[in-house]
């Protein structure tokens, strides 16, 4: 209990105020007394809300934690998700772009023309122009000459050189067939065709050349503009002319072998004939001049080629490996 003047704590078998001297009459301490219990008995249901709030305020926070765990949690499994749709959408955005390069890249390829080979398409231009050429040859040949292609005109040199090897291979087996009728048969008598076909592939190409350079020397001399590169041009015409001469001379060849090389060498000779018709002459006051130099380059052209064929040429054709024997064989027979 407490005073009432001066409020000091009194104990219960106290007369007077310790404090200020006030006497303490049995009321005032069951005054005292009732209000502390009062006030004890208001202190407990104080205690009981304060313990309650608190407990309420424990629970509210755990569930605010439990929430914001919830939360979270869901936030982080929104993320996931999130991650893995945008990694299928960026698989699926590489896949079709895999797709539309592979559609682009086939479309390429359908839309672009497939590059031909080079080689039959050279064949093909071969063919071309010396269809062309056989249609008109005075006309044709002269702007064949004035072009100046030196790979097509290399070609058709090429090719009467192998048809020409052919031609002589033939021959010489059909007139070694004939001689071994006469003479029976004769290790001299028998043909070595890889040395016929080279030696004579050899020197049909090198004549050929051989013409050409001596052309263009002489229309250096008459300062005839011409370079060499369309000597090559204008010598390769008799070339032209001679590859369908030289396929019906097969044919003649196996009926008869004479005419058949009549018919090789008339063909050669209208290709001479032809060099001169499509010879490009800038002055027309030189005309003789030119084509009497013209001639004298081909027959200069035709005695070095007798020479080396005279000279180196023989060994190609005539089959013994000793030239004699042929000979002795030869004269033993006849003489």
């Amino acid at each position: 209990m407490f005073c009432k003047k001066c409020g000091a704590e009194l104990q219960p078998n106290m007369t007077f105020c310790p404090n200020c001297g006030t006497p303490v009459s049995q009321s005032d301490g069951e005054t005292s007394k009732q209000e502390a219990e009062g006030r004890s008995n208001e202190a407990i249901p104080a205690q009981e809300e304060l313990n309650q709030g608190h407990a309420t305020n424990q629970a509210q926070e755990q569930a605010n934690q439990d929430q914001q765990a919830n939360q979270n949690q869901q936030a982080y499994q929104s993320q996931q998700v999130n991650q893995n749709q945008q990694a299928n959408q960026k698989q699926q955005a590489y896949q079709s772009q895999q797709v539309n390069q592979n559609q682009q890249a086939y479309q390429n390829q359908q839309a672009t023309p497939a590059q031909p080979n080079q080689v039959s398409v050279y064949f093909k231009n071969l063919f071309n122009t010396w269809k062309i050429f056989m249609q008109n040859p005075a006309d044709i040949g002269k702007k064949f000459v004035e072009y100046k292609d030196v790979k097509l005109a290399c070609g058709f040199i090429v090719i009467q050189a192998i048809l020409s090897a052919l031609f002589g291979m033939l021959f010489e087996g059909q007139t070694l067939a004939k001689l071994a009728g006469f003479f029976g048969e004769s290790d001299a008598l028998k043909p070595v065709y890889g040395k016929i076909f080279f030696g004579t592939l050899a020197y049909s190409i090198l004549f050929q050349l051989i013409l050409a350079g001596c052309i263009f020397l002489v229309m250096m001399i008459v300062k005839n503009p011409l370079d060499f590169k369309q000597a090559i041009a204008l010598v390769s015409l008799r070339s032209m002319t001679l590859v369908p001469v030289i396929l019906f001379s097969f044919i003649v060849l196996l009926i008869n072998p004479i005419a058949g090389c009549f018919v090789f060498f008339a063909g050669s000779i209208w290709g001479l004939i032809l060099i001169a018709v499509d010879l490009p002459i800038a002055d027309q006051g030189k005309n003789g001049l030119i084509y009497f130099l013209l001639f004298a380059a081909v027959f200069l052209t035709l005695a070095v080629k007798v020479f080396l064929m005279v000279k180196t040429g023989a060994s190609f054709y005539l089959p013994a490996s000793d030239i004699e024997d042929l000979k002795s064989l030869l004269s033993g027979d006849f003489f």
